[in-house]
């Protein structure tokens, strides 16, 4: 959908939103811009066809609360369609900060990575899976604060196992790739994780793999996200770091490592002292490569 058609706009008139205009979004087309004249507002407005099982966003978003998260302030239907009305991040997603722009400077790395770790922790404390955190998911408002978004694969879990294999390839875990069952709140962790490697890297690390799990780190990279990305990408997930290690770690202001020498412009690194609770984990299959 394109532009919206004349039904559409009908329907949104009589629930008292005004077209401002088509948001172009290339993985979900039927997003609008929106304006409530009673509250003075713009919003965005996702339309869905009934033949896409949107409940489980709609239940999601219902139920969360949390200053990182998207806000779901209404949602309405006719007979074939749903409406959700949501914030409009108009500060873009981090895919497009990373992509049209440049990576963010490490500290800000380190305190979006804080924002993501407590939305997370938060979404889980709910029984909730995400199941697609990447960057196109992760969104900024227009005070520069991150929102995640898109509970449209999100599921409500009684119990930490799972055979529903859905997300976004290069963010899947090895144990849903594997077709294994798996832990559902620990698959979200490997997400987390690859999101933190892009935003540090600039690109994806599994995309082009057909062998192995191989993770290479550039040495300019802080130590604190060093370690907080081997904790993540820990390929047994058994082993892999918990939301409450990774918050505990950042909130625990370990000494940062210092650039000394420079190799062709890029800082190399002193060893720090770790967090014992990072330290503990150690990478299985996966291959921490420092280049």
């Amino acid at each position: 959908m394109n532009k919206a058609t004349p039904n559409i706009q009908e329907i949104l008139s009589n629930h008292g939103y005004r077209i401002v205009q088509c948001l172009e979004n290339k993985y979900f087309p039927s997003v609008l811009l929106v304006y409530s004249s009673s509250f003075n507002e713009n919003y965005v407005c996702k339309v869905v066809t009934k033949r896409i099982k949107y409940e489980k966003e709609i239940h999601a978003l219902t139920v969360l609360d949390h200053p990182n998260i998207i806000r779901l302030y209404s949602h309405f239907e006719d007979s074939d369609t749903f409406f959700l009305i949501l914030e409009y991040c108009q500060g873009g997603s981090l895919e497009d900060l990373i992509k049209h722009h440049a990576r963010p400077k490490q500290d800000k790395i380190i305190n979006y990575t804080k924002q993501i770790v407590a939305a997370l922790k938060y979404i889980h404390s709910k029984n909730i899976v995400h199941h697609d955190l990447k960057p196109s998911n992760i969104l900024f408002d227009k005070y520069g604060r991150i929102k995640i978004a898109d509970f449209g694969l999100s599921c409500a879990y009684k119990q930490n196992s799972s055979n529903y294999y859905v997300g976004s390839y290069g963010y899947l875990s090895p144990e849903q790739r594997a077709n294994h069952v798996f832990d559902p709140f620990v698959a979200d962790i490997w997400s987390l994780g690859v999101t933190i490697y892009f935003m540090t890297c600039g690109f994806n690390p599994f995309l082009q793999q057909k062998n192995g799990l191989k993770i290479f780190i550039p040495m300019y990279v802080e130590k604190t996200l060093v370690n907080i990305i081997t904790g993540t990408l820990e390929e047994d997930p058994s082993k892999r770091i918990s939301l409450n290690d990774i918050q505990a770690y950042l909130l625990s202001n370990p000494k940062l490592t210092i650039p000394s020498t420079s190799w062709y412009g890029i800082p190399a690194m002193k060893s720090i002292e770790m967090s014992p609770k990072v330290s503990q984990i150690r990478p299985g299959k996966s291959t921490i490569i420092r280049v």
